[in-house]
Protein backbone atom coordinates (compact mmCIF):
# COMPACT_ATOMS: atom_id res chain seq x y z
CA UNK A 1 0.00 0.00 0.00
CA UNK A 2 1.49 3.62 -0.93
CA UNK A 3 1.35 6.06 1.56
CA UNK A 4 2.16 9.16 0.53
CA UNK A 5 -1.40 10.99 -0.30
CA UNK A 6 -1.62 10.27 3.28
CA UNK A 7 1.39 11.52 4.23
CA UNK A 8 0.50 14.85 2.48
CA UNK A 9 -2.66 15.29 4.15
CA UNK A 10 -1.15 14.75 7.08
CA UNK A 11 1.27 17.40 6.56
CA UNK A 12 -0.92 20.10 5.47
CA UNK A 13 -2.45 19.11 8.92
CA UNK A 14 0.58 19.13 10.82
CA UNK A 15 1.22 22.50 9.82
CA UNK A 16 -1.54 24.18 10.88
CA UNK A 17 -1.38 22.65 14.33
CA UNK A 18 2.41 24.28 15.01
CA UNK A 19 1.29 27.41 13.09
CA UNK A 20 -2.16 27.71 15.16
CA UNK A 21 -1.08 26.12 18.68
CA UNK A 22 2.91 27.29 18.81
CA UNK A 23 4.03 24.31 19.50
CA UNK A 24 7.61 23.77 20.33
CA UNK A 25 9.50 21.24 17.42
CA UNK A 26 12.03 20.35 20.84
CA UNK A 27 10.83 16.77 21.41
CA UNK A 28 7.85 17.09 19.70
CA UNK A 29 8.26 13.17 18.27
CA UNK A 30 8.67 12.44 21.56
CA UNK A 31 5.88 13.75 22.71
CA UNK A 32 3.49 12.01 19.22
CA UNK A 33 4.79 8.71 20.59
CA UNK A 34 3.37 9.54 24.10
CA UNK A 35 0.20 10.49 22.37
CA UNK A 36 0.40 7.49 20.03
CA UNK A 37 0.51 5.08 23.02
CA UNK A 38 -2.27 6.88 24.59
CA UNK A 39 -4.26 6.60 21.64
CA UNK A 40 -3.74 2.74 21.49
CA UNK A 41 -4.59 2.27 25.03
CA UNK A 42 -7.57 4.96 24.46
CA UNK A 43 -8.65 2.59 20.82
CA UNK A 44 -8.09 -0.99 23.46
CA UNK A 45 -10.36 0.30 25.97
CA UNK A 46 -12.51 1.04 23.53
CA UNK A 47 -13.21 -2.26 21.49
CA UNK A 48 -13.27 -3.95 25.27
CA UNK A 49 -10.83 -6.97 24.27
CA UNK A 50 -8.85 -5.69 28.22
CA UNK A 51 -11.80 -5.72 29.81
CA UNK A 52 -13.02 -8.95 31.71
CA UNK A 53 -15.79 -7.45 32.74
CA UNK A 54 -17.34 -6.81 29.60
CA UNK A 55 -18.70 -8.18 26.82
CA UNK A 56 -17.00 -6.53 23.74
CA UNK A 57 -20.18 -6.88 21.38
CA UNK A 58 -20.96 -3.68 22.91
CA UNK A 59 -18.83 -1.68 20.84
CA UNK A 60 -19.50 1.17 18.97
CA UNK A 61 -18.05 1.05 15.80
CA UNK A 62 -18.03 4.62 14.65
CA UNK A 63 -16.31 5.46 17.83
CA UNK A 64 -13.52 2.56 17.21
CA UNK A 65 -12.84 4.03 13.57
CA UNK A 66 -12.28 8.08 15.07
CA UNK A 67 -10.32 6.83 18.03
CA UNK A 68 -8.33 4.32 14.91
CA UNK A 69 -8.09 7.38 12.92
CA UNK A 70 -6.52 9.34 16.02
CA UNK A 71 -3.63 6.99 16.14
CA UNK A 72 -3.23 7.00 12.63
CA UNK A 73 -2.81 10.57 12.53
CA UNK A 74 -0.32 10.08 15.63
CA UNK A 75 1.66 7.39 13.22
CA UNK A 76 1.89 9.42 10.13
CA UNK A 77 2.99 12.33 12.24
CA UNK A 78 5.49 10.87 13.25
CA UNK A 79 6.87 9.32 9.84
CA UNK A 80 6.79 12.47 8.70
CA UNK A 81 9.01 14.20 11.76
CA UNK A 82 11.32 11.07 10.69
CA UNK A 83 11.25 11.40 6.70
CA UNK A 84 9.43 8.71 6.72
CA UNK A 85 6.86 9.30 3.95
CA UNK A 86 8.25 7.44 0.68
CA UNK A 87 7.63 3.96 2.09
CA UNK A 88 5.42 1.22 0.95
CA UNK A 89 3.69 -1.17 2.87
CA UNK A 90 1.90 -4.69 2.85
CA UNK A 91 -1.29 -5.40 5.00
CA UNK A 92 -2.23 -8.74 5.64
CA UNK A 93 -4.40 -10.23 8.12
CA UNK A 94 -2.95 -11.04 11.65
CA UNK A 95 -3.12 -14.52 13.29
CA UNK A 96 -3.01 -12.97 16.59
CA UNK A 97 -5.62 -12.38 19.10
CA UNK A 98 -6.77 -8.84 19.39
CA UNK A 99 -5.22 -8.25 22.85
CA UNK A 100 -1.87 -9.84 21.62
CA UNK A 101 -1.89 -7.22 18.81
CA UNK A 102 -2.15 -3.93 21.03
CA UNK A 103 0.87 -5.51 23.15
CA UNK A 104 2.03 -6.13 19.77
CA UNK A 105 2.08 -2.50 19.09
CA UNK A 106 3.39 -1.26 22.45
CA UNK A 107 6.43 -3.04 21.38
CA UNK A 108 6.63 -1.82 17.71
CA UNK A 109 6.58 1.63 19.28
CA UNK A 110 8.96 0.99 21.80
CA UNK A 111 11.11 -0.28 19.17
CA UNK A 112 10.70 3.14 16.96
CA UNK A 113 11.63 5.01 20.28
CA UNK A 114 14.84 2.99 20.91
CA UNK A 115 16.12 2.02 18.12
CA UNK A 116 15.05 4.97 15.29
CA UNK A 117 14.77 3.18 11.96
CA UNK A 118 12.49 2.68 8.74
CA UNK A 119 12.61 -1.49 9.21
CA UNK A 120 10.44 0.09 12.40
CA UNK A 121 8.06 2.34 11.29
CA UNK A 122 7.33 0.10 8.45
CA UNK A 123 6.68 -2.81 10.95
CA UNK A 124 4.35 -0.68 13.38
CA UNK A 125 2.88 0.73 10.25
CA UNK A 126 1.93 -2.96 9.21
CA UNK A 127 0.93 -4.02 12.12
CA UNK A 128 -1.59 -1.40 12.96
CA UNK A 129 -3.11 -1.56 10.13
CA UNK A 130 -3.01 -5.58 11.04
CA UNK A 131 -5.36 -4.57 13.88
CA UNK A 132 -7.49 -2.29 11.69
CA UNK A 133 -8.42 -6.08 10.04
CA UNK A 134 -8.88 -7.80 13.03
CA UNK A 135 -11.30 -4.90 14.11
CA UNK A 136 -13.08 -5.48 11.35
CA UNK A 137 -12.69 -2.41 9.22
CA UNK A 138 -11.99 -2.27 5.95
CA UNK A 139 -9.23 -0.32 4.04
CA UNK A 140 -11.34 1.68 2.39
CA UNK A 141 -13.60 2.70 5.95
CA UNK A 142 -10.17 3.59 7.48
CA UNK A 143 -9.52 5.90 4.23
CA UNK A 144 -12.91 7.31 4.37
CA UNK A 145 -12.74 8.50 8.09
CA UNK A 146 -9.08 9.58 7.58
CA UNK A 147 -10.70 11.67 5.19
CA UNK A 148 -13.36 12.75 7.34
CA UNK A 149 -10.79 13.70 9.61
CA UNK A 150 -8.69 15.59 7.79
CA UNK A 151 -11.39 17.95 6.00
CA UNK A 152 -12.82 18.10 9.78
CA UNK A 153 -9.13 19.05 11.44
CA UNK A 154 -8.35 21.66 9.01
CA UNK A 155 -11.76 23.43 9.11
CA UNK A 156 -11.58 23.76 13.22
CA UNK A 157 -7.83 24.85 12.17
CA UNK A 158 -9.17 27.67 9.63
CA UNK A 159 -12.07 28.69 12.01
CA UNK A 160 -9.30 29.23 14.36
CA UNK A 161 -7.38 31.47 12.40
Amino acid sequence: MQLMKLFEMQKDVDSLTLKNKSIENNSLTLKKMIGLQISIGNLASRTNCCDIWKSSTNCDKSQILEDYITALNYLLSIGLDKSYEDIEINIHPSTQKIADQFISLYIDINDLVLYTGRDHYITLLEDFFALGITIGFSLDEVLTGFNTSMTRLKTDYALAE
